[in-house]
């Protein structure tokens, strides 16, 4: 999964496993570091927007699948495969 963390306050350093990671002010920085992603995101004025690749829809389970369509609007069938609803999914994007 893609982390954008995207820094909303002035430019600073911030710490992260003993290095010293520089966000200019309005700067996002994308990575698939999810440690680096929950590290960062307990600073101030630090959001971490989540991005999810074609390929990680495979991983996910169904019922996840199912809110995430819901939550893009998409009417769904009673009987809908996971493969349909992936395909549904990405025609939304």
């Amino acid at each position: 999964m893609l982390y954008k963390i995207f820094n909303c306050g002035n430019s600073r350093n911030l710490p992260y496993k003993g290095m010293s990671i520089f966000i200019a002010k309005k700067q996002m920085i994308p990575t698939e570091d999810k440690d680096m992603a929950d590290a960062l995101s307990a600073y101030p004025y630090i959001d971490v927007l989540t991005e999810i690749k074609d390929e990680d829809y495979d991983n996910i389970h169904f019922s996840k699948l199912k809110k995430i369509a819901r939550e893009k609007g998409i009417e769904l069938h009673p009987k809908i495969k996971k493969k349909e609803l992936i395909k549904l999914i990405d025609k939304v994007r």
